[in-house]
C-alpha cells in the first residue's frame, strides 16, 4: 500500500538472453498483477506519453493512493557490453527487427513532435544536440583525468557494515 511508482523498462533482454528464453510471458507487468498493483503498459519510445503517464501516477502517489507500476516497452538497440548494434554476446538479433525499432527512436520521435508542434525548429535542435555533445565530452575528459579513488573510499562509499 506504499505510494511507490515502479517504472520498469522492458527492452526484451536480460544481459545476454532474450526474455522469451527465460520465461513464458514477455511482459513484466505480471509482477504488478501478482501483487494487485494497478499498472499500465506503454510505449517506452514515446517520451511524451511516458512523461504524461508518469506525471499522472506520481500525483496519485503523492495523494497516498497506493503503489503503481508502469511497464515502458522499448528495445535494446546497442549491445549489452558494446556500443555497436550488431555485436551482442550470445545473442543473434534480426537486422530487420533492429531496423524497425530504430525507426521508433525516442529522441528522433521527440524531435519530430517538437517540430510538428512548432516548439523548436531545426536550428534550435541542432544547438541543443551540440551543447549535449559538448557537455558529454567535457564529462568524459574529466572522468579520464580524475584520479582513481583511494582504497579507504571503497569501504566508506561502496560498502557499508
Amino acid at each position: 500500500k506504499l505510494p511507490i511508482l515502479f517504472v520498469v523498462e522492458n527492452n526484451f533482454y536480460a544481459s545476454h538472453m532474450h526474455i522469451s528464453e527465460r520465461q513464458p510471458y514477455a511482459s513484466t507487468s505480471r509482477f504488478a498483477i501478482a501483487n494487485k498493483i494497478p499498472y499500465l503498459v506503454l510505449d517506452g519510445n514515446d517520451v511524451a506519453s511516458v512523461y504524461k503517464e508518469s506525471k499522472y501516477f506520481i500525483e496519485r502517489c503523492r495523494k497516498d493512493e497506493g503503489p503503481f507500476f508502469i511497464e515502458a516497452v522499448t528495445y535494446r538497440l546497442l549491445g549489452h557490453v558494446d556500443w555497436k548494434d550488431d555485436d551482442d554476446v550470445g545473442i543473434e538479433r534480426s537486422k530487420e527487427v533492429l531496423d524497425l525499432w530504430k525507426l521508433r527512436d525516442p529522441i528522433k520521435r521527440l524531435e519530430d513532435e517538437f517540430k510538428a508542434l512548432k516548439l523548436f525548429d531545426s536550428k534550435i535542435i541542432i544547438n541543443i544536440k551540440k551543447k549535449i555533445l559538448e557537455d558529454l565530452n567535457v564529462a568524459w575528459e574529466k572522468a579520464l583525468l580524475d584520479p582513481l579513488p583511494i582504497d579507504e573510499q571503497l569501504m566508506k562509499f561502496v560498502y557499508s557494515k
